[in-house]
């Protein structure tokens, strides 16, 4: 069960901060009190017997013999008493893939296959020796500060026998829920993690058909024969995905592997030519709230479900309405969107209004003011919907968070879309837990980043966050 509401203190260690929440635990950042090096503390929700512990220890050991880097190391496994457990494991310094492609959006194919190929070639040899991760998504990719990727959390959800929640399609379709999901599952979850990486997105169905989009429908640039590989390994029959080591030698052979940039945004594609549709944008640096779960190096939580149509009232960027159908401001203020040739300032009430509903959201545990706030293909209300069912799941809120606009001017615009350069600031606030215990702290900070606002059926949401340099 969920303990961050209380103390935690580990001998040998000083623990510093709450980084975000997993499947199976809740993940600390500390450092080693002799040697002053950072690493993360896994704490475990619920207790293990003696023989997962066993089970734990030998199969930590053997994955170290075969990782070759590409698996977060545990320096040490601590037991508590009563079964309660702690690992200690190594900080995955470059963040994790979901906060990647949270502040960049797709990424180039080259770096899909700097990921996708060792991780692959991980799995093969660790299926050989009969283990299996079990909980393959874009939070358990991670990266060492040089951009190496990592897999963390490697059959820690078998282990423990926790049931990942899936609402994004990383999980095997075939696998009935309670059921050990077999090798070829890990190849189904790396494949979808490979899809997420070159579209941006997550490979949920795009309508009640159940229908996934093709790679090359979202990514028409990405080369064939990789679009090809991660969607033969995405195939909803098992026995036609190939297995772990055919998926690396095929994914290394699609195209060049490149360096993954874990800093500084990367355009990997133009708009159609003629397009009046806003340009795709390298998605999204979450704002304030995503350093609490969207922004952990270690579990940074992809999620999302759903989504109204854009056409329902629930779908107002400006909610809530006043009884004559008047967008406001949220404190009553009717609002009418100004055109992109407007003074810039006339955008303070409406980004004012998105952001009013987004702490609203954080601040009441109510996940779906979020539909008002983003484009539906926004790959921000993704994370931002994830860390918020996580925040809420676990009894936290947040407390004070607010955003007040310093400054805002427009950059560049086009029918239906505005590309805005702001500058905003943070107060100081806080993640409460239950009983009204405060767990975590944000210290106030400045922030300056790049959004663009799509009008939506008269509305306007967020289609996308970047940084800007200062």
């Amino acid at each position: 069960m969920p303990r961050v509401d209380q103390p935690f203190a580990l001998d040998g260690y000083v623990v510093t901060d709450l980084l975000g929440f997993g499947t199976t635990g809740e993940v600390w950042q500390a450092r080693d009190a002799a040697t002053g090096v950072p690493v993360a503390l896994k704490r475990l929700w619920e207790p293990l017997s003696a023989d997962r512990i066993a089970r734990l220890r030998r199969e930590t050991e053997l994955l170290a013999e075969i990782a070759s880097g590409h698996a977060v190391g545990v320096r040490d496994i601590r037991e508590l008493g009563e079964g309660e457990l702690v690992l200690v494991t190594e900080l995955a310094a470059g963040g994790s893939l979901a906060a990647l492609i949270g502040r960049r959006g797709r990424l180039h194919p080259s770096e899909v296959v700097t990921i996708l190929g060792p991780l692959a070639s991980l799995l093969a040899d660790a299926h050989e020796r009969g283990m299996r991760h079990g909980d393959i998504t874009p939070s358990n990719v991670v990266f060492s500060a040089d951009g190496r990727p990592m897999f963390a959390d490697f059959g820690l959800a078998l282990i423990t026998g926790e049931q990942p929640n899936d609402d994004n399609g990383f999980h095997d379709p075939a696998v009935a829920a309670g059921t050990t999901p077999p090798p070829s599952a890990d190849v189904f979850g790396l494949a979808a993690v490979g899809y997420a990486a070159l579209t941006g997105v997550p490979p949920r169905p795009a309508d009640a058909t159940g229908r996934v989009p093709s790679v090359v429908e979202l990514g028409p640039w990405v080369p064939a024969a990789l679009a090809s590989a991660v969607e033969a390994g995405m195939s909803t029959d098992p026995a036609s995905r190939p297995g772990a080591e055919r998926l690396a030698s095929t994914v290394l052979r699609a195209c060049s592997a490149g360096p993954v940039r874990l800093s500084g945004p990367r355009k990997t594609a133009a708009p159609a030519p003629g397009s009046e549709q806003a340009p795709r944008r390298r998605l999204p640096r979450p704002l304030a709230i995503g350093c609490v779960v969207v922004g952990a190096l270690v579990l940074a939580a992809l999620g999302g479900v759903g989504w109204a149509h854009v056409s329902s009232p629930a779908a107002a960027a400006l909610s809530p309405h006043d009884p004559s159908g008047q967008p406001t401001d949220g404190s009553g203020r009717p609002v009418v969107a100004p055109s992109p040739a407007d003074h810039s300032s006339d955008y303070d009430v409406i980004v004012n209004g998105l952001f009013r509903l987004r702490a609203q959201a954080f601040a009441k545990c109510r996940p779906a003011l979020l539909r008002s706030v983003y484009t539906r293909d926004s790959f921000v209300f993704n994370m931002d919907h994830a860390s918020l069912r996580n925040l809420c799941s676990q009894g936290l809120h947040v407390r004070g968070m607010r955003q007040r606009i310093e400054h805002v001017r427009v950059k560049s615009f086009s029918k239906g879309w505005v590309h805005l350069i702001l500058t905003d600031t943070i107060p100081a606030y806080s993640i409460v837990g239950r009983g009204g215990r405060v767990v975590a702290q944000r210290t106030s900070r400045t922030q300056h980043y790049e959004m663009v606002l799509s009008q939506v059926h008269g509305q306007w949401f967020v289609s996308g966050l970047d940084a800007h340099p200062t």
